[in-house]
């Protein structure tokens, strides 16, 4: 009797995910396990077994933990040995179970994760997340559109692919940007690469993954067009990077409806959605460096109030006020730091005169400078009239959100 009480709960463990047959482990070059039920893969990705080196995973499928055994080298002026890893999505034509994706980026309004991983002993790896976006729904192949590494922690001399442009904090944190345009590394002409490298490295995260595609937009190395096909997590190692073990993983995708397409040809009024006020040329000014500020919007439609957006390139457009219609949105004095106050100028294509709008959900765009990558913002998300527009780190808060109102 005993025996079979012990036969029933073996089973029923098993059943929930807490048994051995829940444990499994995969040396396949590109083998894969499911996880969580198929809501995500762990994936081995041996890249090099030429090399003579070993690479498994061992999976707990029930929590979709799991731990990268064997040992591989390679020279660390190339690829590295692989990158062992859990995914939600669509990677190369197949998907997760109720994933949600591919979504249009412009219809993302934010893409929570968490990770807690484990490091490896001391070699030359990166802990990263991989984020693929297409220019199509889920292509068979190889994505065509940006690819976007988030190093969270990493050990020895390794860098990404490309050359460092920038630092940047986002989420709260301080990262090293390194930028490879498709056709400028040396191998790869057919998709962007955007890299973010912690300044202080960490194991645990908890954060918004929707900032980082704004600012790889902002650079000019995303579309909004494009779809967020996948997202990954694990470890790329060169040498002595086995032994890591990722945690927990998480990450989800909320998705609003996009904002309408901008007409060129019309006017509008830019309502900013945390106080319901117009973007307004103070006094009607017509010279430049008059202030861009924030005022209740006037019945119809005023002149001071009304804007154009005309396209410039890659997604940029010059926002020209009515009454005064060679004057543009400027950040004064080519402004990059947050706080840079916004004026107007003569539009003359600078890159601190040029705007992308972004699709953020509800209808409702941000506008990220092209010279900064900031983000349009009423300061301290006032409400007040006469409040001066300025630029600022991009942080998803309805103060740096605006609807247009055609006119």
């Amino acid at each position: 009797m005993m025996n079979t009480v012990r036969l029933k709960l073996a089973s029923l463990a098993m059943l929930m995910g807490y048994g051995p047959a829940f444990a499994q482990t995969t040396c396949d070059q590109f083998g894969s396990l499911p996880a969580l039920n198929g809501t995500y893969i762990v994936q081995n990705n041996f890249y090099n077994p030429g090399s003579g080196g070993t690479q498994c995973i061992h999976v707990d499928a029930g929590s979709g933990a799991f731990t990268v055994t064997g040992n591989n080298s390679v020279p660390t002026n190339g690829a590295p040995g692989g990158y062992p890893s859990i995914y939600k999505g669509c990677h190369w034509g197949g998907c997760t179970k109720d994933s949600g994706l591919p979504l249009a980026l412009n219809t993302v309004t934010s893409a929570p994760t968490r990770w807690s991983v484990t490091p490896p002993g001391p070699g030359q790896w990166n802990i990263s997340y991989d984020v693929w976006f297409a220019q199509s729904p889920n292509p068979p192949g190889q994505p065509d559109g940006t690819e976007i590494m988030i190093w969270i922690n990493k050990s020895g001399s390794v860098t990404p692919a490309g050359r460092k442009t920038g630092n940047v904090t986002i989420n709260g944190i301080n990262w090293d940007v390194w930028t490879a345009p498709k056709g400028s590394a040396g191998f790869n002409d057919v998709w962007h690469i955007v890299s973010y490298v912690a300044t202080s490295p960490r194991n645990d995260v908890d954060f918004d993954l929707k900032p980082f595609f704004d600012d790889s937009r902002g650079r000019g190395l995303l579309s909004d067009a494009w779809y967020l096909i996948d997202v990954e997590a694990g470890f790329e190692a060169w040498q002595n990077g086995y032994g890591g073990r990722s945690n927990h993983f998480a990450v989800d995708f909320n998705k609003g409806t996009p904002p309408p397409v901008i007409d060129p040809n019309r006017w509008y009024n830019v309502v900013n959605v945390n106080s319901g006020s117009c973007v307004d040329d103070a006094e009607f000014s017509t010279q430049n460096g008059a202030k861009v500020q924030q005022w209740a919007c006037n019945a119809g439609g005023q002149a001071n109030q009304l804007w154009q957006f005309k396209p410039t390139s890659d997604g940029y457009y010059k926002v020209l006020v009515q009454h005064a219609a060679t004057l543009a949105w400027d950040v004064a004095n080519w402004g990059t730091s947050n706080g840079s106050p916004v004026q107007l100028w003569t539009y003359g294509g600078g890159d601190n005169q040029q705007w992308k709008p972004v699709g953020v959900g509800g209808g409702a765009y941000k506008f990220v400078g092209r010279g900064s990558g900031k983000c349009l913002d009423v300061p301290a998300a006032s409400k007040d009239n006469g409040v001066r527009l300025q630029i600022y780190d991009c942080n998803g808060t309805a103060a740096q959100s605006f609807k247009l109102i055609e006119r």
